[in-house]
């Protein structure tokens, strides 16, 4: 079903119907010169809907995406974490090497005092 406007020339209808406190919603609007009458064809219920689908389908796309990005910001944090604790895992196996090097020497040196 049409809905027609009569319109001042030359302002589209949604300037019109603003001054009057609504604006026209439609899939097309067609004008006359000659009669300065506009054609408006309501947008259709299932046109609505699938906007409305539409703009939910971009929605969790965008929310997938941010979870994407989430989850890769805490892997390369999980990674930094473990690269941090891989310098004073190395310090100890250091220091304890080292402790095994040092009791070794000072048996091996008790020995060379006593002979």
């Amino acid at each position: 079903m049409a809905t027609w406007w009569r319109l001042p020339p030359l302002k589209p209808p949604a300037q019109v119907n603003r001054a009057r406190g609504f604006v026209v919603v439609a899939d097309e609007v067609r004008s006359s010169s000659v009669t300065g009458w506009a054609h408006v064809w309501p947008r259709s219920p299932a046109r609505c809907k699938s906007d409305t689908l539409a703009q939910i389908a971009a929605a969790m796309a965008g929310q997938a995406a941010t979870a994407d990005e989430v989850s890769g910001n805490i892997q390369q944090v999980d990674q930094a974490a473990g690269r941090l604790l891989e310098g004073p895992r190395a310090v100890n196996q250091a220091a304890d090497t080292m402790s095994k090097g040092s009791q070794a020497l000072s048996g091996n040196t008790a020995r060379f005092r006593l002979s």
